[in-house]
């Protein structure tokens, strides 16, 4: 998501962004996490590119679901297959490209 035409972010504002593939079709889950290891996660509605829902918490309460989606706190991620591997090899090493897109 470019940010708007009237605003110009700072280069050290850029943060890590991935965009997983969800279990339910025209949905992603987009996480980012900041210079505290917050994470941020949206449940994304692709094709409008609106947030259906968004939570917070400290990195290192991120759990893997037998289902093979993510928790965090009370919230479960159903993602698609081999996407929660993903998340967790990024959440490890925070690759991205500047501007969010991996």
């Amino acid at each position: 998501m470019a940010p708007p035409s009237n605003v110009a972010l700072p280069e050290p504002a850029l943060r890590p962004v991935i965009v997983l593939e969800t279990q339910i079709p025209g949905f992603g889950l987009r996480a980012s996490f900041d210079q505290h290891k917050i994470l941020f996660l949206a449940l994304v509605h692709i094709e409008s590119d609106t947030a259906a829902t968004f939570t917070a918490h400290h990195s290192r309460n991120v759990m893997r679901t037998a289902s093979g989606g993510i928790q965090i706190g009370t919230v479960v991620y159903l993602l698609a297959k081999g996407e929660a591997e993903r998340f967790f090899q990024w959440l490890r090493t925070g690759e991205s490209y500047p501007g969010g897109v991996n």
